[in-house]
């Protein structure tokens, strides 16, 4: 059954990147969904529509699924002290967009969108693009409020975001052996890996079974982090 929030994983059989994408509103009828990718935190695009009979026909055809998965937690659900130090802000960011992501399935619609951002902007003074990226990471994290807070978790250095890594991928050498993980840390340490997309990873690391799809797996997820 899909819901409001649901993840899914859509898989790929032409060799392209997996995605995932999360369930932002289904209309009163069942016929159509909103859904926000949230593959990579550092490149949200809108929302978009899909009918909800070509969705149900990639899980009949094993072209999606849904997982048991939430991005961030950290943020969704911070430590009492992390939203004390930050609950101006966040009441702040929220009043400004109240409003706007109650009017379902209107702020949706790109052309209704423009239309209550410019009314919201002539209002309040704020530029459109601080708008826009509000409302991408309330959607992004599941309509929740806290998906508003500042995200400091990647701050770190890269080479502690490495080394965790690294040790999280420890378990793969008893399963697929030396090779798969030494192809794992090389990977690994050839880009700019950050913290938030570690859950992600092994989310996804965690469905793979077969040594070629791990190799698959690698290369495909490397245009993506």
């Amino acid at each position: 059954m899909i819901y409001e929030n649901s993840i899914i994983q859509l898989l790929h059989s032409d060799n392209k990147q997996n995605r995932l994408i999360r369930v932002c509103w289904i209309s009163n009828d069942l016929q159509n969904l909103i859904v926000i990718d949230i593959t990579d935190f550092k490149n949200v695009d809108f929302p978009y529509f899909v009918k909800m009979e070509d969705l149900l026909n990639d899980f009949e055809e094993s072209r999606a699924k849904k997982i048991d998965f939430e991005p961030d937690l950290h943020i969704i659900n911070p430590s009492e002290e992390y939203l004390m130090k930050y609950a101006d802000k966040l009441n702040m960011k929220w009043k400004l967009i109240e409003e706007l992501v109650s009017t379902e399935p209107a702020i949706y619609i790109p052309e209704e969108r423009w239309k209550l951002l410019e009314e919201l902007t002539a209002k309040t003074g704020v530029q459109a693009n601080v708008i826009y990226d509000l409302l991408k990471r309330y959607w992004f994290y599941g309509k929740t409020i806290n998906g508003l807070l500042p995200n400091y978790f990647d701050c770190g250095a890269k080479g502690e975001s490495r080394h965790i890594f690294r040790l999280c991928l420890l378990f793969w050498r008893n399963q697929h052996g030396e090779t798969y993980l030494m192809m794992y840390i090389n990977f690994i340490v050839s880009i700019e890996f950050s913290i938030s997309k570690l859950n992600i990873v092994l989310n996804v690391c965690g469905m793979i079974i077969t040594k070629k799809e791990i190799a698959m797996f690698i290369v495909n997820t490397n245009l993506a982090l």
